[in-house]
């Protein structure tokens, strides 16, 4: 698997994780990547890709993870959910494929 792979990997294991928990704290994000075996900065990142899909939110409050690079991590990570109807809002990645029909030419 290519290094995006293990990206995306990553990012979908960590929001099935808030799916499961619907919040998972600072101290748990510690222990999950000391076993994944990944740096603050990935899960830095992980977080802030999964803000942007808007998969979850997170707390005000944030740890500084790494002083020399300024990377702070929130102290909970909450699933987003419909306030509409309480459900969950999940979304899934897109695994749709453009397909192109050639016209047959008419002899």
């Amino acid at each position: 698997m290519n290094k995006y792979g293990e990206y995306e990997a990553l990012l979908e294991e960590l929001y099935n994780l808030v799916l499961q928990e619907k919040k998972i704290t600072y101290d748990y994000l510690l222990k999950w990547i000391n076993e994944h075996k990944i740096s603050p900065l990935t899960l830095y990142l992980l977080i802030n890709d999964l803000k942007k899909e808007r998969r979850v939110e997170v707390s005000k409050d944030s740890i500084i993870i790494d002083e020399d690079l300024k990377i702070a991590i929130p102290k909970e990570i909450f699933l987003v959910i419909n306030e509409e109807n309480k459900e969950v809002k999940e979304i899934k990645p897109s695994t749709s494929k453009t397909i192109i029909k050639k016209e047959k030419k008419s002899t």
